[in-house]
């Protein structure tokens, strides 16, 4: 039988009207009961303490959720991605995770509250992706110099962020479209074996 899929953008900064609409959206798709729920996002992060709240909606759903980064997938739109029970990645698209960090701050040295959020987002990522919180804290301060790591489809893959790329057909004069994004997620999955508002990341 046919699995009935819903799907919910996540696009553009994370802010409290961002949050606010995304659980709404989040909420009334659930109450309608699909097999699964597949989240785009195309986002460059923002708001630590509203981007929360949307990571709260998605990891405390009891139906499963599939995160699709159709763009970018930046910062704190990296832990909505990470707080969905599966992460895929479109070939062309990339995603970057970093330290959080205050705006109004004008000394190197982060305040006491943006450490704990890194801690918390480092924890996360960590739990989600199988890895050594010290390791995923190196990955979010970057190199020397840097602010945080970037990752194209197949690195994210090799790392383990995401469990699959999803590769585009060859455009031809008979083919014009792409296939239905849900149709394409359920060819993958069969394959398969099995801080403050200001405080931004």
């Amino acid at each position: 039988m046919r699995q009935r899929v819903l799907e919910l953008n996540l696009t553009g900064t994370i802010d409290r009207a961002c949050s606010e609409g995304f659980v709404q959206q989040f909420k009334k798709l659930e109450a309608q009961k699909p097999d699964k729920i597949y989240i785009r996002i195309n986002s460059p992060g923002g708001s630590v303490l509203h981007g929360w709240s949307m990571v709260d909606v998605v990891m405390n759903s009891k139906i499963p959720t599939t995160a699709i980064v159709v763009g970018v997938a930046a910062s704190m739109a990296t832990t909505v991605m990470a707080a969905a029970d599966k992460a895929v990645i479109m070939e062309h698209a990339s995603l970057m995770i970093h330290n959080p960090f205050d705006p109004t701050e004008v000394t190197e040295h982060s305040s006491p509250q943006v450490k704990i959020y890194a801690g918390q987002i480092a924890t996360l990522y960590a739990k989600r992706w199988g890895k050594h919180k010290s390791q995923i804290m190196k990955i979010m301060a970057g190199a020397t110099g840097g602010d945080g790591t970037w990752y194209n489809a197949q690195q994210a893959l090799d790392m383990g962020i995401v469990s699959n790329i999803i590769t585009l057909p060859h455009q031809t004069s008979s083919q014009r479209t792409l296939p239905g994004m849900a149709a394409t997620l359920s060819d993958i999955e069969s394959r398969s074996s099995n801080l403050l508002t200001q405080i931004r990341i």
